[in-house]
């Protein structure tokens, strides 16, 4: 595996893990409170994988620590939290 699919298979991973998280506070939040809250930290988690890719993998090529990946996050956390949405009924708190 080079280093792209590493980079790629990280953030796809760290969606997943953050759609999971967003489908948890919706039982403990309504739609639009866990929405605010989803939106507005998710370019701070995107950032802080941007920190561990230079960390971990010390790209030279600035797309590849910035942009490689950015898509399959949120494409992956929206994706999750839209999935177990439709698998798992969920009580909406008042």
């Amino acid at each position: 595996m080079n280093i792209e699919d590493a980079i790629w298979l990280i953030r796809l991973a760290s969606g997943v893990v953050y759609g999971v998280i967003t489908f948890i506070l919706l039982y403990f939040m309504g739609p639009m409170q866990t929405s605010v809250i989803t939106w507005s930290l998710s370019p701070i988690v995107y950032y802080i994988t941007i920190i561990f890719v230079a960390v971990r993998y010390r790209p030279t090529k600035r797309m590849h620590l910035y942009l490689r990946g950015l898509l399959s996050f949120y494409t992956a956390w929206l994706s999750t939290v839209f999935i177990l949405y439709d698998l798992i009924p969920v009580k909406l708190s008042p």
